[in-house]
């Protein structure tokens, strides 16, 4: 017997993710908080949606979080935990604190219900190719459950280890990625104040060291002389809740990354 699939959160990333498991022949119904973005989603994927956090969870096995802050996160947690069967595994895709995850993990074991901390890198575009690299915290045997529908939208999927490994990762990756992007935005400052030509000059880039995967990924940006000081971050409500959950962690295990506290203060300002 298939199980059932729920997802939660249709956003950008989270609509393409939905589509990818509709694609790979899952049964899946969705929920979204504004209802007309569920009911339109519904109508062109041929799936089910449903009205309300309390409906979606009848009788799903799996329930697929993504949603954007802690807090909408364990707001929603609470309220499905209610209604989620025994047995049923919640997959939070969201980039929350890894101590929210491992809380949320704890409240859902009293249920009977696994939480897994999956946290994901990749972008819309890795959402919409069905690319993105998933991190996983939490039980192996609940990831082993759900690897088959995590990799219909992944190109990279690891379990991590215990709860909160997945999101620790993810925030790992992320003081990494803040630090290249900045590298990239201070080379090609200094290359414009001197002339040169910017499409010269990403030519050069895409075959010298400097070449990474974030050049590439914002290629179009840096040739057409729109990779600013704060647009280098993306969507910049992201950023700034990522590094938030950065620096936290940072001030409490007292560990000082003065690259990363610079960036977070270019941010802020």
């Amino acid at each position: 017997m298939k199980k059932k699939i729920a997802l939660v959160g249709l956003g950008q990333v989270g609509a393409q993710i939905a589509a990818h498991i509709i694609r790979a022949g899952f049964d899946l119904t969705v929920y979204n908080r504004t209802s007309i973005k569920a009911s339109k989603f519904s109508k062109k994927f041929k799936c089910r949606h449903e009205s309300s956090l309390e409906k979606i969870c009848i009788g799903a096995d799996i329930l697929i979080l993504c949603l954007s802050t802690d807090n909408v996160v364990e707001k929603t947690t609470n309220q499905i935990l209610k209604h989620l069967k025994p047995g049923s595994i919640i997959v939070d895709h969201s980039t929350i604190n890894f101590r929210n995850a491992q809380k949320l993990h704890r409240k859902s074991k009293k249920h009977n219900i696994d939480f897994l901390d999956a946290p994901i890198t990749g972008g819309f575009n890795g959402a919409k190719h069905g690319e993105l690299t998933v991190m996983v915290g939490g039980s192996n045997s609940a990831f082993t459950k759900v690897k088959k529908i995590l990799q219909s939208y992944s190109k990279s999927l690891c379990h991590m280890g215990h709860s909160g490994q997945g999101q620790l990762t993810k925030i790992s990756n992320q003081i990494m990625v803040f630090n290249i992007k900045q590298g990239l935005v201070e080379g090609l400052s200094f290359a414009d104040k001197h002339g040169i030509d910017r499409k010269k000059f990403v030519k050069v880039l895409l075959n010298g060291s400097a070449y990474s995967h974030q050049l590439k990924n914002n290629l179009k940006q840096i040739t057409d002389m729109k990779y600013k000081k704060r647009r280098q971050y993306g969507i910049e409500s992201i950023a700034v809740k990522e590094l938030g959950i950065i620096i936290a962690n940072l001030k409490r295990i007292k560990l000082r990354l003065p690259c990363i506290e610079k960036i977070a203060k270019i941010l802020y300002r």
